[in-house]
């Protein structure tokens, strides 16, 4: 049976009968059945990757040590920051549309990519670090 669903970001849904309950639906990491749906669509939108809209400072020493703010969606559950290969340290995801961290040390006069990596995929902000001297 084909499903559309209205809302943006929805990956997948699965209908839960009224003879077979929740147990119909499959949960996965982030996502738990709704109780008490005896029939009907479940849309999953947990399944989306994060995304960055911007890193502020946009811009720090190739020594590392800078305090960066990462702003975007989709956070919640990050596992890591990192610029290029390099991982971010102090990563605290403050909230789903933000966290900071600290830059880790990189190649001198160079433009990296940042990611935000989350159980449902990473996230990139292609150039959105460069390096200084």
């Amino acid at each position: 049976m084909l499903w559309t669903c209205a809302f943006a970001g929805c990956t997948r849904g699965n209908y839960i009968s009224d003879t077979a309950g929740i147990a119909d639906h499959t949960a996965h990491a982030g996502h738990a059945p709704v109780p008490g749906r005896a029939m009907g669509w479940i849309f999953d939108r947990s399944g989306n990757s994060p995304v960055i809209n911007a890193v502020a400072p946009p811009t720090g020493p190739s020594a590392g040590a800078t305090a960066m703010t990462v702003n975007g969606r989709g956070f919640t559950g990050a596992t890591a920051v990192k610029i290029a290969a390099a991982s971010c340290t102090a990563v605290t995801v403050v909230s789903d549309t933000q966290i900071t961290c600290t830059s880790p040390a990189g190649t001198a006069n160079s433009t990296q990519d940042v990611q935000v990596v989350t159980p449902h995929g990473v996230g990139v902000a292609s150039g959105g670090w460069k390096y200084g001297a």
